[in-house]
């Protein structure tokens, strides 16, 4: 039986060459707790070392003890198997396990121009695959799914070798009716034009879908849409366009009396000194104590974290100092 709950590598060909480290080349399936578990996992783990690469076998891995390690935790303890709840639950439950144990649960992509983006990470991604693969057969046609693989519609996809467009997802077009008509538009275009094409004209849909459903809300068809209502959202989205540059203008002329008002140079005060004083200033150039301090508990993240630990201070404090996680910041020429 220890043998059995044991899944080497190197017992599939695909991955006899590559996989000579036998340490980092298995399975343990005891490190679950339930052998409902063992059992589920084995599934899948067997399906995923048939089919892939001894690289992503090993990241596999890698997610694979967190997550036993996860299935271990107190809050599973009266769980036997990943059908005693939900998958988005499980998800949820997962990314807070991943939290409370310093693992981030964001993944870091850089594209060939240098974009950055951020996905979830490979732990989450793999447990979402689990919970797929044991889920219900979806025998649908594809373009009946609401997210679409490309690689199983039957055309041919003009595809882009540097994003490598693996799915459309049309979730966020909220109006059903509309959505399905999307669909079919879609689909036609997809035979003669560039996915990246087809995928901005998503972009704009779901754009266009949010502002139907603030402004005209009652509109459940293509058909519905008259001339006045798309002028009206072209003028909507004009309009923020204008104001996004007026902010813009006005926030490098707030940067530069800043500057000139604490006449900054870096090389003279040093790293991150501030002429010897202290930027947070009232009126009458007293330094306002907890300035910064005051400004994040205000924020929804700190609250939760409060929340989370009432009585644990010192995890809230390594949570919002300590903890690396991705921020949006304001950029004057990428907004």
């Amino acid at each position: 039986e220890w043998k059995i709950d044991i899944i080497y590598f190197s017992d599939f060909p695909n991955l006899q060459e590559t996989g000579t480290r036998k340490d980092n080349g298995k399975f343990d399936l005891t490190l679950l707790p339930t052998q409902e578990l063992k059992e589920e996992f084995r599934g899948y783990i067997m399906y995923r070392c048939k089919n892939g690469t001894f690289r992503a076998l090993i990241q596999d891995r890698t997610a694979y003890n967190h997550i036993a390690k996860f299935l271990n935790s107190r809050i599973n303890r009266r769980i036997k198997s990943l059908g005693d709840r939900n998958p988005e639950k499980w998800i949820s439950l997962l990314k807070g396990w991943m939290l409370e144990q310093g693992i981030t649960i964001v993944k870091e992509k850089k594209s060939v121009y240098g974009t950055v983006s951020y996905g979830e990470a490979v732990t989450i991604l793999y447990f979402r695959n689990v919970l797929k693969f044991l889920g219900p057969e979806d025998l649908r046609d594809e373009i009946e799914k609401d997210v679409w693989e490309l690689k199983n519609l039957d055309i041919k996809i003009r595809s882009n070798p540097i994003y490598n467009v693996k799915i459309l997802d049309f979730r966020k077009i909220y109006q059903p009716d509309i959505r399905e008509e999307c669909k079919k538009a879609v689909y036609m275009n997809l035979q003669y034009e560039a996915i990246g094409t087809v995928q901005g004209e998503l972009t704009i849909m779901r754009i266009f879908s949010e502002y139907l459903q603030k402004e005209y809300s009652k509109i459940k068809s293509c058909s519905e849409i008259d001339r006045e209502v798309l002028e009206e959202f072209l003028i909507d989205t004009r309009m923020q366009k204008y104001a996004e540059d007026a902010a813009r203008k006005q926030m490098k002329q707030v940067q530069q009396n800043f500057n000139n008002h604490w006449s900054i140079r870096r090389t003279q005060a040093g790293k991150g000194k501030w002429m010897g004083q202290e930027p947070w200033q009232d009126e009458n150039h007293q330094v306002i104590p907890n300035f910064i301090q005051g400004i994040a508990e205000r924020q929804p993240f700190y609250k939760d974290l409060v929340a989370r630990f009432p009585d644990n201070p010192d995890s809230v404090n390594y949570y919002y100092k300590e903890w690396v996680h991705p921020v949006k910041v304001f950029d004057y020429d990428k907004g």
